[in-house]
């Protein structure tokens, strides 16, 4: 519980930042990985993103694990839960990628 209530604060933290202060927003990560097929360069950009900021997520131990269920998970399912959350949510696509990705794994394993 611990865990979940500082990953909230640190997203709140981070979506509390100027608009577009980030390189990329959850429009451009949709873009991209809903741009081109399979193994395509914008795919694999899409795929090597969602795992970089869920493996750090992971490394910072922003990620409840006693509540999560992460055994397992493929890179691709992290991806496709990434992008279920972009399209289910077409209005938070203006707000930073990583922090899309972050609460996108935690409503898609933890929830």
């Amino acid at each position: 519980m611990r865990q979940i209530a500082f990953a909230a604060a640190f997203a709140a933290a981070l979506t509390a930042t100027p608009a577009k202060a980030a390189f990329k927003d959850g429009n451009d990560l949709l873009d991209d990985c809903q741009r081109g097929e399979d193994l395509s360069s914008a795919d694999m950009y899409c795929l090597a993103y969602t795992i970089g900021v869920f493996d750090s997520m992971q490394a910072l131990g922003l990620l409840p694990r006693s509540k999560c269920n992460f055994g397992n998970v493929k890179a691709i399912q992290v991806k496709d839960v990434v992008v279920k959350w972009l399209n289910d949510n077409p209005a938070k696509r203006n707000q930073v990628a990583a922090d899309i990705v972050m609460f996108a794994v935690i409503e898609g394993f933890c929830g």
